[in-house]
């Protein structure tokens, strides 16, 4: 699968009126692009890494590197980019090509959720065994309902500046009694030089 993550902000400080016209016409477009298989997208919130560098986020998969990087070479793609030119700033994109770890089976449009992107290095002593030891028992973090994991991509013009990202998918009534560290916690052991973005949102595709 690969996934590509984007944080971003709006030009207006009407934030009212652009969330608006996001819904309205950005993401009614987004959901026509070829090859879309996965479309999500919030706010960002503070997480214990850091508080939100940029105002919303967007998790778009697809089954393949090339259906991603190509998808916005059609007519729909253009008007989504001057949408975009028209509202839209700061543009930030990471990208992974990878496997779905947990499938984000049975999801429909409208239905809430958290998303946690998680990008880093692999620690010169994470050999592969530990690795998939790691991933297989994120597995039971309280309210996964989608886990995906694999090296970054170069993107939209933009080089990874880590080797890995995770994307993990929460029920939003997962942070009640609990908190955001203990579901976007990493292995020290295993990674370096960590970044986490987190969202709370709605699945559109």
């Amino acid at each position: 699968m690969f996934l590509m993550f984007a944080r971003f902000d709006f030009r207006s400080s009407d934030l009212a009126a652009e969330d608006k016209n996001y819904f309205d016409n950005h993401v009614r477009l987004a959901r026509l692009l070829p090859g879309v298989r996965m479309y999500l997208t919030g706010k960002l919130l503070a997480t214990p890494h850091a508080k939100p560098d940029h105002y919303r986020a967007v998790l778009f998969g697809y089954d393949t590197a090339e259906g991603g990087l190509t998808s916005l070479d059609c007519p729909i793609g253009v008007e989504l980019m001057a949408d975009s030119a028209e509202h839209i700033v700061g543009t930030v994109v990471s990208a992974c090509e990878g496997e779905a770890v947990t499938s984000f089976d049975g999801r429909r449009p409208g239905q809430p959720c958290i998303v946690a992107a998680l990008m880093y290095n692999l620690a010169d002593r994470a050999d592969e065994a530990r690795v998939r030891s790691y991933r297989d028992s994120n597995r039971n973090l309280p309210g996964l309902c989608g886990y995906m994991a694999g090296r970054t991509f170069a993107a939209r013009g933009e080089q990874p500046d880590r080797d890995w990202m995770e994307i993990r998918i929460f029920r939003p009534d997962v942070l009640r009694g609990r908190s955001l560290n203990e579901l976007l916690s990493l292995d020290e052991s295993l990674t370096d030089a960590p970044r986490v973005y987190c969202f709370e949102g709605e699945v559109q595709i």
